[in-house]
């Protein structure tokens, strides 16, 4: 389980810490890491997921560091088509063996904006931005669970 928030002032990102192995559907951990937290040029962003809990003994949280590792110099955009090119061979072909449905969600702050990013199978980069011609109110929120990020739960931006 996974749901992030993005607001003017603000982002959140939620995750359970279960790792469950996909093959027999028993328990791994309770003390799984499902959060990591990315910066860019043109700001930052909390990634989570939902599906694949490890890649062999590696947690898919620490895959995502290793692979935007020494990426420097990259917006936002440009590391969310890292991770989705990375994950293509590596957790799509787990995700598909598995028979498990693998999902990145973030909530970001780009370009003084607030939005939200949906990294879901076949690793394709959405995101959604929230309108924010005026100043900020407190009931301006996108959000976004997974595994069911095909359109955000909430979007009162307009």
């Amino acid at each position: 389980m996974a749901i992030v928030l993005a607001s003017p002032n603000t982002i959140w990102a939620c995750g359970d810490r279960r790792l469950t192995d996909s093959r027999t559907s028993r328990p791994l951990s309770s003390n799984g890491v499902k959060i990591t937290d990315i910066g860019a040029t043109n700001g930052g962003a909390f990634l989570t997921y939902a599906g694949i809990g490890q890649i062999q003994s590696t947690e898919v949280s620490r895959w995502v560091y290793q692979t935007l590792r020494g990426s420097y110099g990259l917006s936002l955009d440009e590391l969310f088509q890292r991770i989705s090119t990375a994950a293509q061979p590596v957790l799509l072909s787990t995700a598909k063996r598995s028979g498990v449905n693998h999902m990145f969600i973030a909530a970001a702050i780009c370009d003084r904006k607030p939005c939200i990013y949906v990294l879901n199978q076949p690793m394709i980069v959405r995101k959604w931005e929230m309108k924010c011609d005026q100043a900020p109110r407190f009931d301006q929120i996108l959000a976004i669970s997974a595994p069911n990020a095909d359109q955000p739960l909430s979007d009162n931006s307009r």
